[in-house]
C-alpha cells in the first residue's frame, strides 16, 4: 500500500524544525519514498448494493453496512501521486476477521448533496478491470468519514442513492488531501487447510504482504507446527521482511507445516511492523495416517455366466477407490465405488478387481487384485417347438451334471430324458433346465404347438416328415393321425363317393363306404381318388371301366350295373378279370367288352373259356 502527494507534503511540513542539511537528506529520502507509493485514502464506512450494477450506473439501492473494518482504496497506477481520470481503477482492501480480502474495481460515479460530495460509487471488476458499461457487477458505497453521521449512512432501511457524473478524481484527489498519514502493513491470502502425511512436511501455500510508510522491517511468525520461508526452499520458524524505502511490495511468504504425528489445532500467523497494528492469519491443519491398501475377499471366486459377486476390503487406512480389469495391465476405476465392499455386477467374462486407497495427504496403496472367474455362457442346441407327434434331441454345452442334468418344469406338456430327449404329452410350454457339473445352469422355454393347417387330423410337422401336404386335408397317410379331424374336414369328401369324410370308413378310397352311383367328374379333385381305384377288382381301373369321369359311367351290357362295379362288363359268362383290357381279335373291342373276343364266329358265352 501506499500514500499520496497531498501527505506527502503534510509530512515535509511537518519537519522544518531540522537543520538545513538534515532537512535536504530527509527530502531526498521522501522523494525515493514518493516513488514508490500509490495514491491512496481510507473509509470506515462502507455499503454493498442490494443486487448488481452497471459501472455508470445513475443510482444504487443499499440497505445495511458492508460489516468488516479498514477499508482502504488504492491506485491501480504504480507510483501514481494523485488520483486521474474520470473512471478511477484501484483495489479496495479491509480486514475480515484478521484475514485481509481485496476487491477490484472502478469508481465511477459520485454520491453527492448539494454540491458537497458524501460518498463514492465503486463498481467491482476483475484484477485485470476489464468490464463493459452494460454487463452487471457488485458495487459498493464508500462513505465519507464526514459525512458518516448523514441520515442516508446511519438509516437500516432500503434506500436508493442518486449518483453524479462530475468528475470523480478530483473529488478523491480533495478528499485525500484530508486523510492522515499512517503506516499500512497488510496480508492477502486465500489459504485452505494444510494437509500432509503423518511424519512429512505439507506442500506449502503462499500469502502475499504490502506495506507503506513503514519504520521497521516486517516480521513474520506462524504458529509453532509451521515454518515459513521466502524462496520455498528454506523454512524457519520465522522470517524477516526488509523494507525498500518504507515499503513491502507483494511479497510471497510461503507457509508449510511442520513434519507431524498428529493435526494440529487452529493456528495463527502474525506480521508485524513497529508503530503498525500487526496483521494475522488464521488456519488449520490436517495429518493423515500412512495409506493401507487392505485384504480383498470375495463371496465367490468362480461364477457362471451373467452371476454377480460381492467384494469386501477388509484391514484399509484411508478413501477406497475400486478398479477392474480385464488383463490386469490396463485399469479402470469403477464410477462410485468408494465403500469396502463391491458388488461386481452380473458378469460375461472373467475380471480382475483391486483397491486403491489413499489417506489424505499420502501416497496411495493399492492392493493385491482378485480375479473372478466367470465360465463360458452355455448354450442349448436342437429345435425348441415341436408337435405332439415328433420328439426333439436337445444337447448342452459342458460336461453335464451326474443327477438330473436336464429337468421340465412342467411333465404334463412334456417329460426329458437324462440325455436330452424331449418327448411332448400336449400343447402348451414348459421350461426346460440344463445342468452342468459345475452347477451352472441354462434354461429355455420349450413350446409344444400342434398345428393342422388342413384339419384332416395329421399335424403338420408329421405330413412334412410323411411327404405329405400339410394344406391338403385329403393328402395325409391315415396311420399318422393322432388328432380330432375338423368339423370342416369331416363335412368334405375326399374320395368324391358321396359319403361325407365324417361317415366314411375310407375317406381316401373310394370304392370303400361310398354310395352307390356317386361318381366324381374328371375335372374335380375327388376324380384321382376314384381313377386310381378298381372297385369290382378286376384288374380294370376304374378310369379305364367309366372313361371320362362321371357322373355317369358306361354300362356295356345294360345291366343296370356300371362297368366299374360289373365283374362280367359284357355279361358273356366270363368274368373281366379273365378277359382282361386286351384286345385279341384287333377289332377295337377290349376283351372284356367283346361278345365274339377271337372273332371265330362263335360267341364267347358258347365257346366259354375252352376256346381261349
Amino acid at each position: 500500500m501506499h500514500f499520496s502527494r497531498n501527505r506527502h507534503n503534510r509530512i515535509l511540513s511537518s519537519i522544518t524544525f531540522y537543520k538545513c542539511t538534515h532537512i535536504l537528506q530527509v527530502f531526498l529520502l521522501f522523494l525515493i519514498t514518493f516513488s514508490s507509493f500509490s495514491a491512496d485514502v481510507t473509509f470506515n464506512k462502507v455499503f454493498k448494493g442490494t443486487g448488481t450494477y452497471q459501472v455508470e450506473s445513475n443510482n444504487i439501492t443499499v440497505t445495511s453496512e458492508f460489516g468488516f473494518t479498514g477499508y482502504r482504496f488504492t491506485s491501480a497506477i504504480a507510483g501514481a501521486t494523485q488520483f486521474s481520470g474520470n473512471n478511477v481503477n484501484g483495489y479496495l482492501t479491509y480486514d475480515s476477521s484478521g484475514v485481509s480480502k481485496t476487491r477490484y474495481g472502478t469508481i465511477s460515479r459520485l454520491v453527492k448533496t448539494g454540491s458537497n460530495v458524501t460518498a463514492f460509487y465503486f463498481i467491482q471488476t476483475n484484477s485485470a478491470y476489464t468490464q463493459t458499461n452494460s454487463s452487471l457487477h457488485s458495487a459498493f458505497i464508500f462513505v465519507d468519514p464526514a459525512d458518516e453521521t448523514d441520515s442516508d449512512y446511519t438509516s437500516s432501511s432500503s434506500r436508493t442513492l442518486g449518483t453524479s457524473s462530475d468528475p470523480v478524481d478530483s473529488a478523491l484527489n480533495s478528499f485525500d488531501a484530508t486523510q492522515p498519514v499512517v503506516p499500512i502493513l497488510t496480508i492477502s491470502s486465500d489459504l485452505t487447510t494444510f494437509s500432509s502425511c503423518v511424519n512429512t512436511v505439507s506442500s506449502s501455500q503462499t500469502v502475499s504482504l504490502n506495506g507503506s510508510i513503514l519504520t521497521t522491517d516486517v516480521i513474520v511468525t506462524p504458529g509453532p507446527s509451521y515454518e515459513v520461508s521466502l524462496d520455498n526452499t528454506s523454512f524457519s520458524s520465522s522470517v524477516t521482511i526488509p523494507l525498500t524505502s518504507g515499503s513491502v511490495n507483494d511479497v510471497l511468504v510461503y507457509i508449510r507445516m511442520k513434519a507431524l504425528a498428529t493435526s494440529p489445532a487452529s493456528e495463527t500467523l502474525t506480521a508485524s511492523s513497529t508503530g503498525v497494528t500487526g496483521q494475522t492469519v488464521t488456519f488449520t491443519g490436517a495429518v493423515s495416517p500412512v495409506s493401507v491398501a487392505g485384504t480383498i475377499s470375495a463371496t465367490s471366486t468362480t461364477l457362471c455366466y451373467n452371476e454377480s459377486t460381492t467384494l469386501t476390503l477388509s484391514g484399509s487406512t484411508g478413501s477406497i477407490q475400486w478398479q477392474s480389469s480385464l488383463d490386469g495391465s490396463s485399469w479402470t476405476s469403477i464410477s462410485g465405488a468408494t465403500s469396502t465392499t463391491l458388488n461386481t455386477g452380473n458378469l460375461t467374462t472373467s475380471t480382475r478387481y483391486r483397491a486403491v486407497v489413499t489417506s489424505g495427504a499420502c501416497s496411495s496403496a493399492t492392493s493385491l487384485d482378485q480375479t473372478i472367474t466367470v465360465n463360458p455362457e452355455i448354450s442349448i442346441s436342437g429345435t425348441t417347438s415341436i408337435s405332439l407327434d415328433l420328439t426333439s434331441q436337445l444337447t448342452g454345452t459342458g460336461t453335464p451334471a451326474t443327477s438330473n442334468p436336464w429337468v421340465s418344469s412342467d411333465l404334463t406338456v412334456a417329460t426329458i430324458s437324462s440325455t436330452g430327449l424331449v418327448s411332448p404329452l400336449k400343447d402348451g410350454t414348459t421350461s426346460i433346465t440344463y445342468t452342468q457339473i459345475n452347477g451352472c445352469i441354462k434354461t429355455i422355454l420349450f413350446t409344444v404347438s400342434t398345428t393342422d393347417t388342413d384339419g384332416d387330423g395329421v399335424s403338420d410337422n408329421q405330413e412334412i416328415a410323411d411327404g405329405t401336404d400339410p394344406n391338403d386335408g385329403c393328402s395325409f397317410k391315415l396311420a399318422s393321425r393322432i388328432l380330432t379331424p375338423s368339423v370342416a374336414w369331416k363335412a368334405a369328401d375326399c374320395d368324391g363317393d358321396g359319403n361325407p369324410n365324417g361317415t366314411d370308413k375310407a375317406p381316401l378310397d373310394f370304392c370303400v363306404d361310398g354310395l352307390s352311383g356317386a361318381v366324381p367328374a374328371i375335372t374335380t379333385a375327388q376324380y384321382k381318388f376314384f381313377s386310381s381305384s378298381d372297385c369290382d377288382n378286376d384288374g380294370i381301373g376304374n378310369a379305364m371301366e367309366c372313361f371320362g369321369g362321371g357322373p355317369t359311367c358306361q354300362d356295356f351290357d345294360f345291366d343296370g350295373i356300371p362297368n366299374y362295379l360289373d365283374t362280367d362288363s359284357d355279361n358273356d359268362g366270363l368274368l373281366d378279370s379273365y378277359e382282361r383290357n386286351i384286345d385279341s381279335d384287333k377289332d377295337g373291342d377290349a376283351d372284356y367288352l367283346g361278345l365274339d373276343s377271337d372273332n371265330d364266329g362263335i360267341l364267347d358265352r358258347t365257346e366259354g373259356s375252352s376256346d381261349a
